[in-house]
């Protein structure tokens, strides 16, 4: 009966709200109903989330191929040049930002 064990627990939990508490105690006398909702560990499904998730990957991955090819165009016609003080630009704008500006933000 380690489900009666797992039930107390629960019911001498203080992170229960009043309304849970009240479930809880409203199902005292009831063994069935106890081991039913306490038998096993907890499981939690996807509520519904994996066609949303489905179109997501489809999107990103349509997203990131039109990337790419935008990308190997550029470079065949271009040179690696604009990378190169992309690069150079980029990095003293995170370290300006992380010597100068972030300190400033700190509370300490």
């Amino acid at each position: 009966m380690d489900f009666m064990k797992e039930y107390e627990k629960w019911l001498a939990s203080p992170a229960l709200s009043d309304a849970e508490r009240a479930e809880l105690e409203s199902i005292r006398n009831d063994p069935k109903e106890i081991e039913s909702r306490f038998y096993g560990p907890l499981e939690f499904g996807t509520a519904g989330l994996r066609g949303i998730m489905a179109v997501g990957l489809v999107v990103a991955f349509i997203v990131s191929l039109l990337a790419i090819r935008w990308l190997t165009g550029f470079v065949r016609r271009h040179d690696f040049k604009v990378f190169g003080w992309y690069r150079i630009v980029l990095g003293v704008v995170v370290l300006a930002y992380f010597l100068v500006v972030a300190p400033a933000l700190s509370l300490a």
